[in-house]
Formats: structure tokens, sequence, C-alpha cells
């Protein structure tokens, strides 16, 4: 923002205010051709002949005040300065005073903030914070889904046995049907409610080959999601098991379920194999789109919403017409100055 050109002494027309803003000392000076506020190292300013509107905002929850003010440059733009004050400055009350004192035409104290907003030509942070974080929010399920989506796209097939995937052999899809055995003594269970112990769980099911040996690691783990007790004792007893191999970037089993392992003595090699028993390119596409699709609809919603009350907001600020503004103005370099 350009500085503005310093005060031209007024006598006795010339008034000071002082206030506090969280660590800032504000000082601002009105005489009877401009505003100017200083905060920091930051000033901003405005003519008093092209002042517009002024409203005040106070917050008691977070204990502070706001004043908004809105000056017409030349062609009707309007231009806007935020104040901000500690709750109870009586410096920031004063300067409220003082400004209407000059320009009594310019209260709109008596609308709500978000009409003050819109009658300004301003935008409040809604309108932009809320879908910009939904839209962050579809960007990063979309990184997060995005194994899913490869998965999904993967259209072919292959049986493999346990003992060859264990040793690092990886065919061309990840679309599998695992030959091997299932070691019931070595499964291990995620937390439940101890009360529903008969309730879907999920599980990791080692899966060797039918010459495997007690002691030797474990290559292969079949992961069942959603599945109770009786279930996964019904799947184990299977000699074949369909699923998807999940090793696309941070797919696998986690350390802690390793440590898991570990722990109740079952070791596992570096390149452990993880299928999810039952998982299909479709249901993964399915997945993504259902969510990524839902919040993306979610946000269209929200957009649309804000602009009809965004229009309707301008279309009732258009009705009432800007005081005339009596001088040459004052131009700084922001749109939107806060102090």
């Amino acid at each position: 923002m350009a500085n503005p050109p310093p005060f031209e002494p007024l006598g006795d027309r010339q008034r000071s205010f002082e206030f506090r803003y969280t660590v800032f000392n504000v000082s601002a000076r009105l005489d009877e051709r401009r505003l100017e506020v200083r905060a920091g190292v930051r000033t901003s300013a405005a003519p008093i002949d092209r002042l517009q509107h002024l409203h005040v905002h106070r917050d008691a929850g977070r204990g502070v005040d706001e004043l908004l003010l809105s000056y017409a440059l030349p062609g009707g733009r309007l231009r806007r300065i935020r104040v901000f004050a500690d709750s109870g400055q009586a410096g920031f009350d004063a300067l409220v005073d003082g400004l209407l004192a000059r320009r009594p035409d310019i209260d709109i104290r008596e609308l709500d903030r978000r009409e003050a907003w819109d009658r300004t030509g301003s935008r409040e942070l809604d309108r932009i914070v809320l879908p910009g974080m939904m839209a962050v929010a579809i960007i990063g399920l979309a990184l997060m889904f995005s194994p899913r989506v490869l998965h999904g796209l993967d259209r072919g097939e292959a049986t493999i046995d346990a003992a060859a995937l264990a040793a690092g052999e990886r065919p061309e899809t990840r679309n599998l049907t695992v030959e091997g055995r299932a070691l019931l003594d070595g499964v291990l269970f995620a937390d439940q409610d101890p009360g529903r112990a008969d309730g879907p769980t999920t599980a990791w099911l080692p899966i060797v080959d039918p010459d495997w040996r007690p002691g030797e690691p474990v290559g292969v783990l079949l992961e069942l999601r959603n599945r109770t007790r009786a279930d996964i004792l019904a799947i184990a007893e299977q000699p074949r098991f369909s699923g998807i191999l999940r090793d696309i970037w941070w797919e696998g089993l986690d350390q802690r379920r390793r440590a898991a392992f570990d722990k109740q003595g079952l070791a596992l090699t570096a390149d452990l194999a993880l299928v999810e028993y039952g998982a299909t390119p479709g249901s993964d596409l399915a997945i993504t789109i259902g969510v990524i699709g839902l919040l993306g609809t979610m946000m269209l919603a929200v957009i649309v919403a804000l602009r009809r009350r965004a229009k309707a907001s301008a279309e009732k600020a258009q009705r009432i017409p800007l005081n005339r503004p009596r001088g040459i103005a004052l131009d700084d370099d922001d749109d939107d100055d806060r102090m």
C-alpha cells in the first residue's frame, strides 16, 4: 500500500486516538480532510468526504471490536478499511464517535455483520474459506484414494502360490488368487469392543506354503475386513484366497501390526505381501467415486447457496444509493486494508 502524505496541522480541528489491539498500539488521527490509522508498520488512510459506510462489530467471545469503513474511488468502486481493537478501548469508541460527528450519513451500525459486509462490497471469509477447505479436503481424499483408483483400473487376474509370493515374485496384475494354507494359530485380530466378541472385526491371517515349517518367516498375510470370527474360521479352511495385493505407495502392513506379530512370536519377511481378501477393482472404484463424489456434491451445494445469498444481498444493496463523493479521493493500493 502506498504511504499517504503526512498530516497537515489543522489546530483544534485535528484529533488523535490511541488504543490497543493484541500486541499492537494503534493510533488514529482525524481531521476535516481525512482519517489516518497506524498499527505497527502498516498505515491506512481514507478521505472523509468520500466515506460511504461505517459499521462496528463487537465480538464478545473473542474480545475484539471491529470498525469497517468503506470509501468511494473515482468511478464508484469501493475500497475498505478495517480497524481492530481490544474490547472496551475508549480510544476506539472515541474514534467511531468522531467519524460519525463528521459524517453521520454513513452510519450502518443497525445492520448485522453479514449485511454490512455485503453493503460495503466485501466478502465474508465463509464464502472463500468454506469452499476452499472443502476443495482441499477433496484433493486430500483424491490423493489418499489414488491407490484404489489404480487398483480399480487394473483388470488383470493371476494365480500364484504362497511360496512364490513370499519369495518376492509379483505378477503384472495385483488381482491375485493365492494358493496355500492358513495359519490359524498365528492370526491377529484388530481391537474390538469386548461386549461384541461375535461382531465384525478385522483380522490378519498368515498364508504359507504347505511345506512351511514353524519358525520360518511368513511372507503373505490375508487381510479380512468386517468379518465375524465364524467367517474367518470358515475362510481359513479354503485352499485358495482371492483379493487385491495392497502394495502401492503407502499400502501394506503398518509398523504397529508388525510389532504385534513379533510380540506373539511370528516373524514376517521385509517384503511382506498383504492381500485384502474379497477386494475387487470394481469395489475400489465404487468406494473412491462414492466418497469423493459425495464431498464434491456437498461442496457444489455450498458454493451455489453462498452465491445465491451474495446475489440477493447485492440486489438489495443496489436499491440503496451510495453517498455522493464530495472531493478528490486519496487512493491506496490495497482493496481491503486491515488494522
